[in-house]
């Protein structure tokens, strides 16, 4: 398995070629993309940060640093944003099959699920509204 602990030092030391393979090994066997932002390379970065505010190191260094962990972001990046994209959209349907049932609509999902409406007296669309206004 990747070591991610080699990728955090990758990222401290600067050196872009192993942070880049570090990320790509740890995709291929199946890491998932968040685990590797944060166990590997947000750790790196935040020894360099704690260096750095401590006059350890100076804007070079954390420059090398960057630029090593930019470079294995790239390779990360669309893996986040598929996830990101798919979570919101995931998000943004679960929202409106709610307001649909809410208004009263019946709802089938597929051909063995139906969902009917059941309003709780008094309760509508215009009062949960009301509600968060308040």
């Amino acid at each position: 398995m990747a070591d991610l602990k080699a990728l955090a030092d990758a990222v401290i030391k600067g050196d872009i070629d192993t942070a880049v393979a570090i990320t790509k090994a740890a995709l291929n066997e199946g890491m998932g993309a968040k685990s590797v932002l944060d166990d590997g390379l947000i750790i790196g970065m935040n020894h360099i940060a704690v260096c750095f505010k401590n006059n350890e190191i100076y804007i070079p260094e954390v420059l090398i640093a960057s630029n090593a962990m930019k470079a294995a972001m790239e390779i990360l990046e669309p893996k986040l944003t598929t996830i990101h994209q798919y979570k919101k959209e995931i998000g943004q349907k679960a929202g409106k099959l709610i307001m649909r049932m809410l208004k009263g609509e019946k709802i089938q999902l597929n051909n063995s699920h139906k969902f009917e409406p059941y309003l709780v007296e008094g309760a509508s669309v215009n009062n949960i509204q009301k509600r968060k206004e308040n």
